[in-house]
């Protein structure tokens, strides 16, 4: 069975994909990557100052799960990695691709919003990897938001299928990572993405395998869709500080998994 992966291949999402190496065959990832310049990617609504301040703090956050991160890279995995521009993903061109490489299994991790037609292309399912508890916490910066609102409870990622809303559809595993009231954002980040490479690992070992779908678990209520722009640079600087100073520790905790297999 094909697996193929869409993903923005960033440290955090690596943690993901690297547990994936061993026990399965034909792992395709599709790397997005943005190809117009730096400064022509900031939104038009928005200030250069606070582009390039929010640009700054996610350099720096990549950077500190890279020296934490146990592992880091793919290169000796046995992945088959294509390069495609994040714009082109819906696009004919990305479509025609996806066919071509006769996918059975498409899995998304940090990627676009997919159209119903290159949904479509999954011959038994489409799934994503969210950094967030849905449907309380959707769209972006899911793992953030609970942190700073001091939610612990929903401090977590889940593994559901795509359907056409934002991170909407059945979940089919949720993890709750570990956590220490002096955890930041950078060590949740790791302990989260570490959880869901191995609830995605069960997850398609189980498709595979058993030969069923799972029902997964419906979500009940709307929740919150968060966007992009709802975490701005000043957000950001309060959360550092704050932490630094003891007012948002997160609630210490023993990790868990609760997978929703239930065959269909």
């Amino acid at each position: 069975m094909n697996i193929v992966i869409i993903s923005n291949c960033s440290p955090r999402d690596i943690l993901v994909l690297q547990h994936l190496r061993t026990g399965f065959d034909n792992v395709i990832i599709i790397r997005h990557k943005r190809s117009n310049s730096f400064l022509k990617r900031r939104p038009k609504n928005q200030g250069y100052v606070e582009f390039i301040g929010k640009k700054v703090l996610s350099r720096l956050r990549n950077n500190s799960l890279r020296k934490k991160s146990p592992v880091i890279s793919l290169d000796d995995s046995n992945f088959k990695i294509i390069d495609f521009d994040h714009g082109r993903i819906n696009s004919q061109d990305g479509l025609e691709m996806l066919r071509s490489l006769d996918t059975d299994l498409l899995v998304t991790c940090h990627a676009p919003l997919l159209s119903g037609s290159v949904l479509k292309v999954a011959k038994v399912a489409a799934i994503n990897v969210h950094y967030g508890i849905p449907p309380q916490y959707r769209g972006f910066d899911t793992l953030f938001w609970p942190w700073f609102k001091k939610d612990s409870d929903h401090i977590g990622g889940s593994i559901h299928y795509i359907n056409a809303g934002v991170d909407t559809g059945d979940v089919l595993a949720k993890v709750y990572p570990a956590l220490e009231k002096s955890d930041s954002e950078t060590d949740f980040d790791i302990k989260t993405a570490d959880l869901l490479g191995i609830a995605l690992t069960k997850v398609l070992a189980f498709i595979i395998n058993e030969g069923h779908i799972p029902i997964g678990e419906r979500q009940v209520g709307k929740g919150r869709n968060y966007k992009r722009v709802d975490r701005t640079l000043w957000i950001s600087i309060k959360a550092i500080l704050f932490h630094n100073l003891g007012m948002i520790n997160p609630k210490p905790r023993k990790a868990k998994i609760d997978f929703f297999l239930t065959k269909s």
